[in-house]
């Protein structure tokens, strides 16, 4: 009866812990195709005469969204690394890189997945509005 109850708790912290690092990843995207809109935004400003100052709004803005996107990929990143069970009998250095190395290409192609969906939402939301 004992088991159940730990299995339970340690099933529902995974789910939790999983959920977190796919809302960092999407938060991850997010905020990287905003950083990109804030570039699209300063290289249609920069020929214009007398905008200097919203270029530089602009600039500041993209490093915001930019440093966003770190923060949650490192999140996503360091929540990926708690949940892998690899290398466990080894010493702590190498589960240590393994997990590490293992969790920085998970997240990666999270957060690239989620960025694909992402803006394929957005493309189809577009496309049927403008019709």
């Amino acid at each position: 009866m004992e088991a159940a109850a730990i299995q339970a708790t340690t099933n529902r912290r995974a789910w939790v812990r999983v959920t977190a690092a796919a809302c960092l990843s999407a938060g991850s995207a997010f905020a990287y195709l905003a950083y990109i809109g804030q570039g699209i935004v300063v290289g249609a400003l920069l020929d214009l005469p007398g905008r200097e100052q919203e270029v530089a709004i602009a600039q500041h803005r993209a490093t915001y969204w930019f440093m966003a996107s770190l923060f949650c990929q490192t999140g996503s990143m360091a929540v990926i690394a708690l949940l892998l069970p690899f290398a466990s009998d080894d010493s702590s250095s190498v589960r240590f890189i393994v997990r590490i190395v293992l969790a920085v290409v998970f997240s990666l192609l999270l957060t690239l997945f989620m960025g694909v969906v992402t803006f394929s939402m957005v493309t189809g939301i577009h496309r049927f509005l403008v019709r």
